[in-house]
């Protein structure tokens, strides 16, 4: 497997990963979870491993239906900053962003990781609060 599959790899692949998080925890399968969007299960078998960038309008109503809390909703403009670097440097989009050719995955700046994991810490720590007061 080539380490740009690896959902640490790009934000790509890791906004897959929580996908795949959140419709598994949300007892769906991707034929159930493309049928309530409007995809074929194909398509989110794709995106949720990352060889597909997400359709921009997946993350929210993504988020509504397997109760992310906009999780998925934030992860959007780092994933679709990271498609239009790639766009800018002549890289594949599509089926073949994972090649040989495709180089390394463009880097978020500074603040938009800090953004990133300040909302996911605040969520994670809100979820414990909750279950265990």
């Amino acid at each position: 497997m080539s380490r740009d599959l690896q959902p640490s790899a790009s934000l790509c692949s890791y906004f897959g990963w929580r996908l795949r998080f959140w419709r598994q925890r949300s007892g769906l399968t991707q034929q159930e979870l493309g049928e309530l969007l409007g995809y074929d299960h194909s398509h989110l078998s794709k995106v949720e491993t990352g060889d597909r960038w997400p359709p921009e309008d997946l993350p929210a109503r993504a988020d509504r239906l397997l109760g992310a809390g906009g999780e998925l909703a934030t992860l959007w403009p780092l994933v679709e900053r990271e498609r239009q670097q790639m766009i800018r440097r002549g890289q594949a989009v599509g089926r073949e962003r994972f090649g040989d050719d495709a180089g390394p995955s463009p880097q978020p700046t500074r603040a938009e990781v800090v953004m990133a994991i300040d909302w996911l810490l605040a969520r994670a720590y809100s979820d414990l609060e909750t279950r265990f007061g």
